[in-house]
């Protein structure tokens, strides 16, 4: 087992990484997933009660490995939260996918909560070729803030806030919406989600999408899947199903 600390050099500074897995990088064929995290969390803090750390354990355990890390303006890593956009997201998980890929050489997987599943959703549609699949967990339905909560971002602003992001939040984003994104994606897909969670997600782009496609709905399940059950269903449910698309016995 390989678990360790370390930084890249991203688009705007230092990007805070943790890796954990059955071995290091490049020292097999074996899968490994990006984990990108939600709107003002982070992965040192944690995603509800260490969502992401005890993913990436489950995950080892299994025979498949995990990187986690903080977008600019989140944890450890550096930049303001105040200047975050979508596109400055993008910007870091591309940054993340190539660092992986140009060490390992096993089938790649994206895996996105929330806000990061929207992320998850452009990264994969704008590179297809270089992944072996994309899970969305709890994805939110649209990166326009009107459309989801007012507290995203301070309208007209420039005042820099610790909680806030800033106007360019709205205008630095992709052309392309979150649904459109998905619809184009022929990877194989996995969407896990709890049934009060976003319901247009499923009823809307899901629908639309390519095969091959899982749906997976987590009854009573919250958005950070607190429920002790709940989240060893969708821990459970993940592995199995990048075990299966990463053609590992």
């Amino acid at each position: 087992m390989d678990k360790k600390l370390f930084f890249l050099d991203g688009p705007d500074g230092d990007i805070a990484a943790f890796y954990r897995g059955p071995k290091e990088l490049g020292a097999g064929e074996f899968p490994v997933v990006i984990l990108s995290h939600g709107y003002g969390a982070n992965t040192t803090m944690a995603e509800s009660a260490r969502l992401f750390y005890n993913t990436l354990i489950h995950f080892t355990g299994h025979g498949i490995g995990g990187l986690m890390f903080d977008f600019t303006g989140h944890g450890l890593s550096d930049g303001a939260f105040h200047d975050m956009t979508p596109n400055s997201r993008i910007q870091d998980l591309s940054t993340v996918i190539n660092w992986v890929q140009a060490r390992h050489t096993g089938a790649v997987f994206l895996l996105g909560l929330s806000m990061g599943g929207a992320i998850s959703i452009h990264m994969a549609q704008k590179y297809q070729e270089k992944l072996a699949g994309l899970i969305t967990w709890s994805t939110v339905p649209s990166l326009d803030p009107d459309s989801l909560s007012s507290h995203w971002y301070l309208k007209n602003s420039d005042e820099a806030s610790v909680y806030f992001t800033g106007k360019n939040f709205q205008s630095e984003r992709p052309d392309l919406s979150v649904g459109a994104a998905y619809a184009d994606i022929a990877i194989p897909k996995l969407q896990v989600q709890g049934d009060g969670d976003y319901p247009h997600f499923a009823e809307e782009f899901f629908q639309s999408a390519q095969e091959p496609k899982t749906y997976v709905n987590i009854p009573g399940g919250d958005h950070t899947f607190t429920d002790k059950k709940n989240r060893e269903h969708v821990l459970r449910t993940t592995s199995e199903w990048v075990l299966k698309h990463a053609k590992v016995d």
